[in-house]
């Protein structure tokens, strides 16, 4: 059974693009055509600064082998494992 108070990185490893990109000596000029966007897009997709929607996200985790899984870009507190959002908190 699954104890729901574990957070999902302690049950599946997941990489971010960031670390996906740089263990594998992929640039992101190189990676982002692969998924359709700008360097600039993959950039802030490794920063942070902006999430993929859903189907980019899918380009990702097939690009990546499913090593960076569309999980990853998940807030938290809707990932597998994590605890119920409290009420009224997105």
């Amino acid at each position: 059974m699954l104890d729901r108070n574990i957070p999902v990185s302690h049950i599946l490893p997941m990489m971010t693009l960031h670390e996906y990109l740089k263990s594998n000596a992929i640039r992101q000029m190189d990676f982002a055509p692969r998924i359709g966007v700008t360097q600039g897009t993959v950039s802030r997709f490794c920063t942070g600064r902006a999430v993929p929607d859903i189907i980019t996200a899918a380009k990702i985790q097939k690009e990546t082998d499913g090593a960076v899984p569309m999980a990853v870009w998940a807030p938290e507190e809707y990932r597998l494992g994590a605890q119920t959002p409290q009420k009224g908190v997105v």
